[in-house]
């Protein structure tokens, strides 16, 4: 397979596709699908790496000694144990995350490329880490030309539909929603939020 279909290859295209030269033999080998191989040429020592699953190789180096090479190799074994660790570590912790939105709670969004917009959206129901939201009105003060802030309407008065998403753990003990492409939510902090608009 040519290096440049190997976008969207299975995982076993992508390793028959590995360039790994004849006299090469495999030194170190990896469960997640790391490998390293070694080979001599012309009084040169040779080292070659693929991380994970990729066809491409991670690098392919010369060395001047054996020593230098082992080195590079153990240093290679022990990032890849890391990476898998920490890896597993980040799936564990996601799937023992406990979403803490509830009923009642307010979001904010944050978002423009010309302009600054917020909205906020109030939760309506939670299941698990499903949440519904709904926009709600929002308050305005003029600070400037064409910006101001911005802060939920008091009492609250819905303006939009309900819509479902999935929360997300966002740092230690944070959380948010992702309204659409363009907008994230996170919990309302009971401030003021500049916002800006463009003519």
């Amino acid at each position: 397979m040519a290096r440049h279909t190997l976008h969207g290859a299975s995982k076993e295209e992508r390793l028959a596709a590995r360039n790994i030269p004849n006299d090469a033999r495999c030194v170190l080998e990896h469960a997640n699908g790391s490998a390293c191989y070694t080979y001599e040429t012309a009084g040169a020592f040779y080292a070659i790496a693929f991380w994970g699953t990729a066809g491409r190789s991670l690098w392919h180096y010369r060395y001047r000694t054996d020593e230098r090479r082992n080195q590079a190799i153990l240093d290679f074994r022990e990032s890849v144990e890391d990476s898998v660790e920490r890896r597993a570590k980040l799936k564990a912790d996601k799937a023992a995350w406990t979403n803490p939105l509830k009923v009642g709670d307010i979001l904010h969004t944050c978002w423009g490329y010309d302009q600054t917009n917020t909205e906020f959206f109030a939760v309506t129901r939670v299941s698990g880490r499903r949440v519904l939201v709904r926009e709600i009105a929002a308050d305005f003060e003029g600070t400037g030309f064409m910006s101001g802030k911005t802060w939920p309407a008091m009492p609250i008065r819905f303006v939009g539909d309900e819509t479902m998403h999935t929360a997300q753990p966002c740092g230690k003990t944070g959380v948010y929603v992702k309204i659409d492409e363009c907008r994230t939510a996170y919990p309302e902090q009971g401030r003021e939020h500049y916002v800006s608009s463009y003519a």
